[in-house]
C-alpha cells in the first residue's frame, strides 16, 4: 500500500545488502538470491505503477545521493 500511496518523486527502494560474511561464505548464491528479490520488487512496482516508475526511482536516487 505504501508503494501505491507515495508520490513517484518521493519513492525509493530500500535495498539491504546481505551481510558481508554471508557473501564471503556463499558468494554467488547470496548474490543470486539478492538479485532475484530485487527484480521481483521492481516487477511488483511496475505492475502497480507502470514502467515509468523505474525512471522516477532512478531520478530519485540521483537527486538524493548525487549520483551522476
Amino acid at each position: 500500500e505504501y508503494a501505491r500511496a507515495i508520490p513517484a518523486d518521493r519513492l525509493l527502494v530500500e535495498t539491504d545488502l546481505p551481510d558481508e560474511s554471508d557473501i564471503d561464505r556463499n558468494g554467488e548464491e547470496v548474490r543470486a538470491q539478492y538479485r532475484t528479490a530485487l527484480v521481483s520488487t521492481y516487477e511488483q512496482l511496475i505492475s502497480m505503477r507502470g514502467a515509468t516508475i523505474l525512471n522516477a526511482l532512478q531520478k530519485n536516487v540521483q537527486r538524493i545521493f548525487s549520483v551522476v
